[in-house]
């Protein structure tokens, strides 16, 4: 019997780029990801990723595989950027707890480390999740053309 291979992240853009979604849909639902990752609602990630992804019509996969960018290695570095973003536009000086793993342990650290975390999460996320939008909408459509020029692939 042969063993199902787990998809790898390769073959999940080959999926969206060969979907029948257009790529402003393909960079919507990517663009959302990238604003749901650099949000400190720990936790929540997934169920927001594909939620947004609904309400902007997005496609779904491109949001999960974006939100992903916030993960166990890069989760630490990335609310510490929040944090002192945050700090910086709240103008406020208040050291980073080194223990905050889970949206429980920000509410823990309390107020004065939420709300950087949440202005300077959401504020970074916006702006690379609009910025994202037109780079992915062209990226999609150019790997579509390419795959087009190349032909498909023989049995």
């Amino acid at each position: 019997m042969k063993k199902k291979k787990r998809p790898d992240i390769r073959s999940m853009i080959r999926m969206l780029t060969g979907s029948s979604d257009n790529p402003a849909t393909i960079a919507r639902g990517f663009a959302v990801g990238i604003f749901v990752a650099f949000s400190p609602l720990l936790g929540l990630h997934t169920f927001l990723a594909i939620f947004l992804a609904f309400l902007v019509r997005g496609n779904r996969l491109a949001s999960l595989l974006a939100s992903w960018i916030c993960n166990p290695l890069s989760m630490i570095p990335i609310l510490y950027f929040d944090f002192k973003v945050g700090e910086i536009l709240l103008s406020t000086s208040i050291p980073f707890p080194e223990n905050i793993h889970t949206l429980k342990d920000i509410i823990h650290a309390g107020s004065q480390v939420a709300w950087p975390l949440l202005v300077g999460g959401h504020l970074i996320g916006l702006v690379l999740g609009l910025a994202s939008f037109p780079i992915v909408d062209y990226l999609v459509a150019y790997l579509r053309r390419a795959q087009d020029a190349t032909g498909p692939k023989g049995d």
